[in-house]
């Protein structure tokens, strides 16, 4: 039988000589007619502008914040320049923070303004120049407080200038782009708070003006902070002039409408500066529980602070001055007298109960706190509590 042969297809094993040199051939036209340069230009050089814009604003984001929290809890760094040529306070925290975010550990601040309610930041007089390196939305018109800050690029050697890999080959004279960024931060009251309130006269009392606060949580403060809040039928109520008839006394604390939300939750919402009184002496289960967990957790709670009252009865309204930060130690609310009955705790710095019989009593110390907070911030003065968000 005879052998079958197979042999390969012609130019199956070899490529023919006319393809040679194709990819140089086109890799040299691309390259003659800008198509690579493009190309390498848009994808390195424009992902180097975004990069240095994420660093510039992760930078101004923090440097913000960092001059926010300073100036919200009174630190000694949120400062005014006190002459010429004395680098201002606030600048110099806005670069350090600045400086931590970017990789090359360059960044510059080129302004920090702002509103403070106590003048210790330059107000904001240079106009928004209209691009991506503005902050969102509008400064704060509202006697809201807020720090803005700006950076810009700065390198290493000192130049303010991004320098391009690829596109100074397409572009003559390009040196490279300056990159910005904006942050504005902005401080002040929260919305809602605990459904009991005091006045400006009691808290002054208790906190010696805002001057003598207890450390916040976790730390456990001296017993010598410890105050007793008595309601308005205590005789042993602080000296503080009384409201009118079926009005919270000044001197101590009353209830409020808990339900305006439609909550059960010992919590009062309050839209614009102004809330209402409840006049029942009763002692809610829902605050029981709350007050009960907040005890247990050394939670701070938001405490309203009222600087005026009018009307009585049901009729009763507060005007807000602020909200003060409390940590409850302890109560009595139970009628009855039983210092065992669910709506009595003992102090958990002293284990003893301050009030008895028909008295009404919140044993706590005020405090300076950060406190969570939705929704608008009110321009409203801070008396401990404080919320700190990101606006722009």
């Amino acid at each position: 039988m005879p052998r079958l042969t197979v042999r390969p297809a012609r130019g199956f094993l070899r490529r023919p000589d006319r393809d040679r040199g194709a990819s140089a051939t086109l890799v040299a036209v691309l390259l003659a007619g800008g198509v690579l340069l493009g190309m390498a230009a848009l994808v390195v050089d424009v992902g180097k502008l975004y990069a240095e814009r994420e660093e510039l604003m992760s930078g101004a984001d923090a440097a913000a914040m960092a001059v926010a929290l300073d100036c919200a809890l009174n630190r000694p760094a949120c400062e005014p320049a006190t002459a010429v040529g004395i680098a201002d306070a606030v600048v110099d925290t806005a670069e350090i923070y600045a400086v931590a975010n970017a990789r090359d550990g360059a960044t510059a601040v080129d302004y920090v303004c702002g509103y403070d309610p106590k003048g210790r930041l330059e107000p904001c007089e240079e106009e928004p120049v209209g691009n991506l390196t503005d902050c969102l939305g509008e400064r704060p018109t509202d006697g809201t407080a807020y720090v803005e800050v700006r950076t810009t690029t700065l390198l290493p050697d000192g130049s303010t200038l991004l320098p391009p890999s690829f596109a100074r080959a397409l572009v003559p004279g390009y040196d490279g782009t300056t990159v910005g960024a904006c942050s504005r931060v902005a401080w002040g009251s929260p919305g809602s708070g605990l459904a009991y309130t005091i006045s400006t006269c009691e808290w002054d009392e208790a906190t010696a003006g805002g001057t003598d606060l207890a450390p916040p949580p976790p730390a456990v403060p001296d017993r010598r902070y410890e105050r007793v809040i008595y309601t308005k039928d205590s005789p042993e109520a602080s000296p503080c002039p009384a409201g009118p008839s079926g009005g919270d006394a000044p001197g101590g604390f009353g209830r409020l409408d808990d339900d305006e939300d439609g909550v059960d939750d010992c919590q009062t919402a309050i839209t614009g500066d102004e809330y209402g009184g409840d006049t029942g002496n009763n002692f809610p289960a829902a605050c029981a529980h709350a007050l009960w967990d907040a005890r247990a957790n050394r939670t701070v709670l938001l405490v309203p602070v009222f600087d005026d009252v009018s009307g009585s009865g049901a009729n009763t309204r507060y005007h807000l001055a602020g909200f003060a930060a409390f940590v409850v130690t302890g109560y009595f609310m139970s009628p009855g007298g039983n210092p065992n009955a669910p709506g009595n705790a003992v102090s958990t710095l002293t284990g003893q109960h301050y009030c008895g019989g028909p008295q009404r009593c919140l044993y706590g110390y005020f405090t300076a706190a950060l406190v969570p907070g939705e929704g608008e911030i009110g321009p409203l003065p801070s008396l401990g509590a404080v919320v700190v968000r990101t606006i722009g």
